[in-house]
């Protein structure tokens, strides 16, 4: 992180600027020394205070605090690992490139056991291709 002089008010709450590279990308964070936890969304963390919002620098990927709250609830977060298959960061990107070239292939290949049948009759369907965009351009 590098941290900068220019500030900015989100939330009424006085937030300093910082700046980092990570994964192929530029990202510019606003965080506040009022929350004085090294935490924030995703993978950014250790400034010292919690990041309100950040932004690459092309605003594809950005993210934003939307509420703070004073409690002691914890959050539940349910995470599964049932049918989980262990993969690298490759491999994965790979899948993703291939669902955003052909969205129903991929489907079809990845569910065949849930019997899902597509029948577009006589129609001449073009299903457009996604723009392949991940949020992580570099794998290390």
């Amino acid at each position: 992180w590098q941290i900068e002089k220019d500030t900015q008010t989100i939330y009424g709450i006085s937030c300093q600027k910082a700046t980092t590279l990570f994964r192929g990308r530029s990202y510019t964070a606003w965080f506040t020394f009022t929350i004085p936890t090294p935490f924030g969304p995703w993978k950014f963390n250790g400034l010292p205070g919690l990041i309100l919002k950040i932004s690459d620098s092309q605003n594809q990927f950005i993210f934003e605090c939307i509420a703070i709250e004073n409690g002691n609830k914890k959050p539940i977060i349910p995470y599964q690992t049932a049918d989980c298959l262990k993969t690298t960061r490759k491999e994965m990107r790979l899948l993703n490139a291939q669902k955003s070239d052909d969205p129903v292939g991929s489907f079809m290949l990845n569910n065949s056991s849930m019997g899902v049948v597509v029948d577009f009759g006589d129609a001449n369907i073009d299903i457009p291709k996604r723009p392949y965009n991940p949020i992580e351009k570099t794998y290390d």
